[in-house]
């Protein structure tokens, strides 16, 4: 996959989470041990495939376009595996847990008051008039 800092751009590993029709879900994978939060070494990378040591970034997963593909690699053995999904559930929970904290009411307030508009999603329903 193409990774770009706006300046440069450069092909890099990624794991693929799950396959759509023409989509590819995807984390990446870079060639540190684990820096962050919900990083996952991969301790089987040589069997999988991989040049050296690596680590999944499960917190950074992405969509990408199957041509984006210039090669597969390897594949992740299970035990591997289940350690990128047990860590991806967890940051999804994490996720879960900051929106139901989020007052979606208080948003929407303050958005009318500014006058601003938010997704189709977030917006507030019609008011239906008294009849």
């Amino acid at each position: 996959m193409r990774f770009t800092d706006l300046a440069t751009e450069k092909v890099r590993p990624v794991l693929v989470i799950a396959a759509e029709p023409l989509d590819l879900i995807v984390a990446p994978v870079t060639g540190h041990s684990p820096r962050r939060e919900f990083e996952v070494a991969l301790q089987s990378w040589r069997v999988s495939g991989l040049l050296g040591p690596g680590s999944v970034r499960c917190s950074r997963l992405c969509a990408i376009d199957r041509s984006q593909v210039q090669k597969v690699v390897g594949h992740v053995l299970p035990k591997d595996w289940e350690r990128v999904l047990a860590e991806m559930k967890a940051w999804f929970a994490r996720l879960l847990a900051a929106a139901d904290a989020v007052d979606l009411e208080s948003l929407l307030l303050a958005d009318e008051a500014r006058g601003t508009v938010r997704s189709p999603r977030l917006q507030r329903p019609p008011r239906r008039s008294a009849a």
